[in-house]
């Protein structure tokens, strides 16, 4: 007599089966999910940038401020690919030179920008041209070199309104990085109006 195995089921095996395939799709739509989760678009940014401005106004012409490097550094946020909010801190120190007979080598003022503002972006991906417009404070003051070291001079010293204009373009670099150039506009309403001109060029990170 001969002794055979017992089969298995046709049912038992459909539900393996089944089990199975509903196995797969569970982790493949787990998987889609994680891959779309960390391929959505950023929504925070850090803004950094070095600058040359031209300086101009009124206080300018009495005191004749030279041209100087300055750099800014922010954060903004994308409400959604187009519009986004930002925060920026600029710092720029300039010498002076001599008006008429009067001779202010050694003399230097430097002007803060703290302003909050919005961004638009015309485009959604790559090279993305933008519009900024900002609003805030710019912070003045004078100081005498001593030493080859700038001394502030407390009494020289304005906070004011003060806003800027920004034309610029971003470049995407990687996921992350994208190259940023823009053009600014200031202006503080300090005695006699302060303005610069600035062309700017840094990078924007993605944080998050």
């Amino acid at each position: 007599m001969v002794r055979t195995e017992p089969r298995t089921p046709i049912s038992y095996v459909w539900r393996m089966q089944k089990t199975l395939i509903t196995t797969m799709a569970l982790a493949a739509s787990l998987l889609l999910a994680s891959s779309t989760a960390t391929a959505r678009t950023p929504t925070s940014f850090l803004p950094l940038s070095l600058s040359y401005a031209w300086p101009g106004g009124g206080l300018s012409d009495d005191v004749a401020p030279d041209p100087a490097l300055g750099f800014s550094l922010g954060y903004r946020y994308g409400t959604d690919r187009h519009f986004h909010i930002s925060a920026r801190a600029t710092w720029m120190r300039m010498t002076l030179g001599t008006v008429d007979t009067i001779d202010y080598t050694g003399f230097g003022l430097t002007h803060i920008g703290l302003l909050g503002g919005v961004q638009y972006r015309f485009l959604k991906h790559g090279w993305s041209p933008y519009v900024e417009g900002e609003v805030g404070m710019g912070i003045m003051f004078a100081d005498k070199e001593v030493a080859n070291i700038p001394q502030r001079i407390d009494e020289l010293t304005e906070v004011k309104f003060s806003y800027a204009g920004v034309v610029g373009v971003l470049i995407p670099l990687s996921e992350r990085v994208n190259l940023d150039l823009a053009g600014r506009y200031q202006i503080t309403f300090v005695s006699g109006n302060f303005t610069s001109m600035a062309a700017h060029a840094g990078i924007q990170y993605a944080l998050f």
